[in-house]
């Protein structure tokens, strides 16, 4: 990638009119540095294909960035997110101009180095937050986005967002947050529900302790099993997941997390550890939620108890938690920080033609 050079004042103004002219019609470039992470299924790269197609399909130019040749989108990327303009670095040439904008990763801190290296670069660089230890393992000890030209992060839900804001008093960023998706394929089964118990866990021995305890502590419950939701697609995640009543999901390092949304969306009882962000859909209504996880086991029976009992339908506490993030909701979102990004940019170019004009 490069970025077109303007060195006279009046081939700035020139640009710069240029610039607004482009941003007002909503075809300047967003381009979305895209990780290789194979066919290890991950929300936040499903993320970034997400927004891609979601600004794609409402008119805007939006590429996705590889520094792999030989990229392959991942089979677990469903079939609609396939439709994408993909370009790699050192292969493709593509000018990035003043009023376009590049979304990275927070782990990605070496194309921030690049792009610091690349002094004339004047494309709005935007940061992509998701998860907090990424963002701390992605910075050196000290540093924080600033130092390498960015001010503007995108984020996925408010308590992320006032927690980011007290890591840096010194600087005052521009943070977004939008809404990330729960796809319509995460639904309640036609046929009715099994009696056993879908989990996912970052840590495998974390949920052998639980399932271990569970079995110990309620010997009369040694009939239900346990099986694990890691290592499929998005789609067979969530058809596995449908079918059980109650899903146990354990993330120490997650700073959102959709797997309880997922299953609130299959109808399933959550039993949940809470994040240190913790996410709005955390409530009373929303699951059975604990930071330690010595509690799971007496959840999980709890649950059943549920199930097999005449307890009252709790899907319908789920809904108002839902609608955020189903498709409607979270393109709105998505357009919504872009075209703010867009008119933000639109005013700092109209100011600069002032500055340039009374030098």
């Amino acid at each position: 990638m490069r970025e077109e050079v303007v060195q006279s004042k009046e081939q700035k103004i020139e640009a710069l009119e240029r610039a607004i002219d482009v941003l007002k019609n909503n075809k300047h470039k967003i381009v979305f540095y895209l990780p290789d992470v194979g066919e290890t299924a991950s929300v936040s790269v499903y993320e970034i294909f997400h927004q891609h197609n979601v600004l794609k399909k409402s008119g805007f130019e939006t590429y996705l960035l590889t520094d792999n040749a030989n990229y392959k989108i991942p089979d677990w990327i469903e079939a609609d997110l396939h439709n994408i303009n993909l370009i790699t670095i050192g292969k493709d040439d593509i000018i990035m101009n003043p009023e376009d904008v590049i979304v990275i990763p927070e782990y990605y801190s070496q194309i921030a180095y690049e792009l610091k290296r690349e002094s004339k670069f004047s494309s709005l660089k935007v940061v992509l937050l998701q998860n907090v230890d990424l963002m701390l393992k992605g910075l050196p000890n000290g540093g924080n986005f600033a130092d390498f030209g960015f001010d503007t992060i995108i984020t996925t839900h408010k308590p992320l967002k006032e927690f980011f804001e007290t890591t840096s008093p010194l600087k005052k960023y521009n943070v977004k947050v939008y809404n990330p998706l729960i796809p319509e394929y995460f639904t309640p089964p036609q046929k009715e529900k099994k009696l056993f118990v879908s989990f996912l866990s970052r840590n495998r021995d974390d949920i052998t302790k639980v399932v271990k305890l569970f079995y110990q502590q309620y010997p009369q419950y040694r009939w239900i099993t346990f099986e694990d939701l890691s290592g499929t697609t998005r789609e067979a995640f969530a058809e596995k997941m449908k079918h059980s009543f109650c899903t146990v999901w354990i993330d120490k390092l997650a700073s959102f997390g959709t797997t309880p949304l997922e299953a609130m969306a299959c109808g399933n009882v959550v039993v949940g550890y809470i994040p240190d962000i913790i996410p709005e859909y955390v409530t009373d209504e929303s699951g059975l939620w604990s930071k330690n996880i010595l509690d799971f086991p007496k959840y999980i029976a709890n649950a059943i108890e549920y199930f097999i009992g005449d307890g009252k339908d709790i899907t319908e506490n789920y809904k108002p938690l839902l609608e955020p993030y189903r498709r409607k909701e979270s393109e709105k979102t998505i357009l919504s920080t872009y075209k703010e990004l867009a008119k933000e940019r639109l005013a700092f170019f109209k100011e600069a033609i002032i500055n340039v004009q009374n030098k």
